[in-house]
């Protein structure tokens, strides 16, 4: 089972100005990333992961007897800003999302989950493909009526656990208030995989 998860929220604003959009966006990210800190999420697991700026067009319908190509006109601006939190408390997570969204968040991006320390689990995961191995080498050696003799060769890969995000894409106006988000993690898998070449021992 993992034991960490990664959450990622977004403030979206839209501002005739691209100053009001900012600023806008800067309070209630704020906002948020004060609730979240509140609700026992160090400050330090939180990090911005993406920021944007951009005017929005209205491409007007072109006009009879217009010389040259008409520039579209800018309408407004909008502001995104993304942040990540790293937490361990994974039957948080619901509250985390709630909160976020009472406290200004319109986005919640994707919820990940991950094993801290995948090397533990990776190292099993060999054991076991070694083993694996030689016991298919036995079977093979005494079909063919020979003995196994030293490794010659080993080759091995382990492969971490793949991380499947849980797309969410959720509005703030679609989440319902007065009931707590349901997070459930799900199990990791970690591959291993190992290639054995034995020599034969020589006999009569």
């Amino acid at each position: 089972m993992p034991d960490e998860a990664f959450l990622e929220l977004a403030v979206e604003t839209a501002a005739p100005t691209a100053k009001e959009a900012a600023q806008q966006n800067a309070r209630r990210m704020e906002a948020v990333v004060d609730a979240l800190v509140k609700a026992g999420v160090p400050r330090q697991a939180i990090e911005t992961r993406t920021y944007n700026l951009y005017p929005e067009y209205a491409h007007e319908p072109p006009r009879p007897m217009a010389t040259g190509p008409q520039r579209p006109r800018i309408t407004g601006y909008r502001a995104t800003n993304s942040v990540q939190l790293r937490t361990r408390e994974l039957a948080q997570l619901g509250a985390y999302i709630d909160r976020a969204l009472a406290a200004g968040a319109n986005r919640v991006d994707s919820v990940r989950f991950a094993l801290s320390n995948p090397q533990e689990a990776q190292g099993r995961a060999l054991t076991q493909a070694v083993q694996r191995a030689r016991q298919a080498a036995e079977v093979v050696a005494a079909s063919l009526g020979v003995k196994l003799g030293p490794v010659l060769e080993a080759s091995t890969a382990a492969e971490p656990p793949p991380v499947y995000p849980v797309r969410m894409m959720a509005k703030a106006e679609a989440m319902a208030a007065d009931v707590e988000t349901p997070i459930a993690p799900s199990e990791q898998t970690v591959s291993a995989n190992v290639s054995l070449r034995y020599a034969i021992e020589s006999g009569r």
